[in-house]
């Protein structure tokens, strides 16, 4: 496997259903087969991270750079105004296979440009707690698309650790750290675990922490 080199972003963190049928009981990674698009996953990751200028997205995990912030501003409830939206390139690669948990008070919109599948897990109190995969593989499921709800949790990896997720996501309005929170707080954990039964404490550390393999 090649190994990602580490890069340091100096700017703010921007980040960014049915589960797999493949899961082993008591694993902590789903088991499924090398993708083809997956067989190198490490070299194409530091194609793309070079190609596309990529930094590590300090917080969250994983790679980024933003795309485009829109000129036009909205204004919140409250009074702030902020761009109406932000977009990123957002890469999960085998040395960084998890983007923690996160909540947004924006609506986010994920998009596979390349490689996956990749899981992602939401926590929201008027649709519960989903899982859903980000691929290319209609047949089983999975979806190019995910829209993120605002005020929702959410984590994502890749379904096989040794592969890559290159994703475009956009963010509405635009992502802003006084409207986002990083890392699950205890409070949050004992609401969730056990809400379903594959939602187990296990499965919540391990989104929680980008070391995770």
């Amino acid at each position: 496997m090649t190994s990602c080199r580490s890069r340091s972003s100096p700017h703010p963190a921007v980040p960014g259903g049915a589960a797999p049928t493949s899961e082993a009981k008591g694993a902590r990674w789903p088991e499924v087969e090398h993708s083809l698009d997956a067989a190198d996953g490490g070299a194409r990751s530091e194609e793309l991270i070079e190609a596309l200028g990529l930094e590590v997205l300090e917080g969250e995990s994983g790679w980024w750079r933003q795309l485009r912030e829109s000129e036009i501003e909205v204004t919140l409830r409250d009074g702030t105004r902020f761009p109406v939206s932000n977009t990123i390139h957002l890469l999960l690669s085998p040395d960084r296979p998890v983007n923690i948990w996160h909540l947004l008070e924006s609506d986010d919109t994920h998009v596979l440009v390349e490689g996956g599948p990749a899981e992602y897990v939401t926590l929201s109190e008027s649709r519960g707690a989903r899982r859903e995969v980000l691929g290319s593989n209609l047949s089983v499921g999975q979806s190019p698309v995910i829209v993120i709800p605002a005020g929702v949790w959410t984590a994502l990896r890749l379904l096989d650790p040794e592969g890559y997720a290159w994703i475009v996501t956009t963010v509405t309005p635009a992502w802003s750290a006084q409207r986002a929170r990083i890392g699950m707080d205890p409070q949050t954990r004992e609401r969730w675990v056990g809400a379903e039964p594959w939602l187990t404490t296990e499965l919540l550390d391990d989104l929680d922490d980008p070391s995770v393999r």
